[in-house]
């Protein structure tokens, strides 16, 4: 079963010493000592002076701020992401429930920047935007619908392949539910 967000940066931080051989605390100080204080100046130097890789990098970065507990408070999260889309939060529920109704092994795991959904394996995220909510799927090549487009940056997974765009209430309909239900079998 995949790891959750905050799963996984607790894996990493607890392998950081065997991965890297300095442990996340070390390698805060080793920032410090540089005092390197912007996210991108921390994350570029540990990656091509230190060659940690990205998730080990962004881990000590989350150290460093603090913010290491932050998948702590999913309700919290979610509230961040749909701060700027706030018209888009009843969608959001929407999603969240009919994800819900598909089984009793639905995890809904917030991010800072999207919202997975998982069962064995991640099949759906939600995502606030400019445009609309965006939904992406993980589907196979050959599902399609004239609702669905190839997703794009949507963050997460490289398993969400195909997207669709949700406007109002009424593109939530039996439609949507079929889509979401075709992911969440091929995910099983």
């Amino acid at each position: 079963m995949a790891l959750n967000p905050k799963e996984m940066g607790d894996a990493i931080a607890r392998n950081m010493k065997e991965k890297t051989g300095k442990s996340v605390e070390e390698w805060v100080r080793v920032m410090q000592t540089a005092h390197l204080t912007d996210k991108k100046q921390v994350i570029a130097a540990l990656k091509s002076e230190h060659k940690l890789g990205h998730y080990q990098a962004v881990t000590v970065w989350e150290h460093m701020q603090g913010a290491a507990n932050d998948y702590d408070d999913g309700e919290a999260l979610v509230n961040a992401l749909f701060a700027k889309h706030a018209d888009q939060r009843g969608l959001y529920d929407v999603v969240v429930a009919k994800a819900k109704a598909l089984g009793p092994d639905v995890r809904v795991e917030p991010c800072k920047t999207y919202v997975p959904f998982s069962r064995n394996k991640q099949f759906a995220i939600a995502k606030p935007s400019k445009a609309g909510l965006v939904v992406g799927f993980a589907l196979s090549e050959t599902d399609a619908h004239p609702r669905l487009q190839p997703a794009r940056r949507l963050g997460g997974s490289d398993r969400i392949t195909q997207q669709m765009m949700v406007h109002d209430a009424t593109a939530l309909d039996a439609e949507f539910e079929s889509v979401m239900r075709r992911a969440y079998a091929q995910s099983g």
